[in-house]
């Protein structure tokens, strides 16, 4: 059996090798982009703080509403004792316009949520199909490497025969030095892109080989069918930028009115029963009233000094803010909807064309390198063809890449349940 013989049945004893531990981490790979995400977003500090601030604002609510529960007091001295029992009637509108306004900042909390776990996604989407890359990547260097080391190896040998010249041997060790440094970049990007998922998903023992998937458009969920325009109405009902903006909207109406009622009538029934000494000094108590007594509290504003005005003024301004960035936020939809569907088109386009450059590729490297194996094809053609097609491979990988990463952003953007 000659050297190039041998060269072949170790390449596929290596494979079969490879094969079968493929198989095997097949059954430990678990996670999936879901699975990370659902890691992320339960130890994202933001999504914690977000949680809190709905609380925090549902209280609030309680608190507006308080306003109007009756009121009982006691006030006592060492001469008497007197119960206050108030109820408030009417207060211009104010505890209305307080619940209200704490209500829409309960929305507003929960919109800001939501956009932190939109946030969270598309991170969490770009590192893991980052990471996939990286992990795909790497397989076809190792692979190159296995090869051109072999190359390496029987170009060594082939010059002390005298059977090739010196200018092969140099190519071969250009190309296997160059092989080293192209897999050397890429442990420190795999590594790079392990620390960045971790980082989101706050698991420090977290490893891609725990990553369950492929760099497949195949896998993606479709896109439905709709028109472009249908799409960005579609992402702009389920933004929550803009449904914390109208509730922005709703929240400064209410706080206005808030603001106002101070200068309405108000009224307040009052209930006291008063026990002890009969007049005590009014210097120590100057309200005391023996007994029970009725009595009702009526204020009414008489003069503001144009405050109203000059509330309204501000409260429309803040109006006229709200509605430009809400104008302005749905132009950003608009445009990144539309980009988005664009780029999914051409890169659609791009991911096909390289396949079939990839495709192509490997039909001529099995061509070279079977005239290589027998001592036919020239080795410069064979290290040509070799590089030729790791190039092609790696460009479609990082076009396929960016195709799932792009898909997952507009899917989030328009379909319900992505981000849950």
């Amino acid at each position: 059996m000659n050297f190039r013989s041998l060269k072949s049945v170790l390449s596929i004893l290596i494979s079969g090798v490879f094969a079968l531990n493929a198989a095997a981490d097949v059954e430990k790979k678990s996670l999936t982009l879901q699975d990370l995400f659902q890691m992320a977003k339960a130890a994202n500090p933001n999504v914690l703080k977000a949680n809190s601030k709905i609380v925090e604002m549902a209280d609030n609510g309680i608190l507006a509403r308080s306003n109007y529960f009756p009121s009982l007091t006691l006030q006592s001295t060492i001469l008497s004792n007197q119960f206050l029992l108030s109820q408030k009637v009417w207060d211009g509108g104010a505890t209305l316009s307080a619940y209200r306004q704490s209500k829409e900042e309960e929305k507003i909390a929960g919109w800001d949520k939501k956009s932190e776990i939109h946030r969270l996604y598309r991170l969490v989407t770009e590192a893991y199909y980052k990471a996939l890359f990286e992990i795909q990547k790497m397989e076809i260097l190792e692979g190159d490497a296995k090869l051109i080391d072999g190359a390496l190896v029987y170009a060594e040998k082939q010059v002390k025969f005298g059977a090739i010249g010196r200018n092969i041997l140099l190519k071969a060790r250009v190309a296997h030095k160059k092989s080293e440094s192209e897999l050397f970049a890429a442990r420190s990007e795999k590594e790079k892109a392990t620390r960045v998922l971790m980082q989101l998903t706050r698991r420090g023992d977290l490893s891609l080989d725990a990553l369950n998937g492929r760099l497949d458009p195949h896998d993606l969920a479709p896109l439905p069918e709709t028109s472009g325009g249908e799409m960005v109405q579609t992402a702009a009902a389920r933004s929550s930028d803009i449904g914390a903006l109208k509730s922005r909207e709703q929240a400064e109406i209410s706080r206005n009115n808030y603001s106002l009622s101070e200068e309405r009538p108000q009224v307040s029934l009052i209930v006291t029963y008063g026990v002890g000494e009969k007049n005590p000094p009014k210097s120590i108590y100057p309200g005391y009233q023996t007994g029970v007594n009725l009595g009702a509290f009526i204020n009414i504003p008489l003069f503001s000094g144009f405050s109203s005005s000059a509330k309204n003024r501000i409260s429309r301004e803040r109006l006229v803010q709200i509605n430009q960035d809400l104008n302005s936020t749905l132009s950003n939809i608009e445009f990144e909807t539309n980009s988005l569907r664009d780029q999914l088109k051409q890169d659609a386009n791009d991911v096909a064309t390289l396949d079939s450059e990839v495709r192509f590729s490997e039909r001529m490297w099995d061509e070279v390198n079977s005239e290589y194996q027998v001592g036919l094809g020239s080795p410069d053609l064979w290290f040509d063809a070799t590089t030729n097609l790791e190039i092609w491979k790696i460009q479609q990988l990082e076009k396929t890449r960016d195709y799932m990463t792009k898909h997952a952003h507009l899917l989030a953007m328009i379909q319900d349940g992505v981000t849950e």
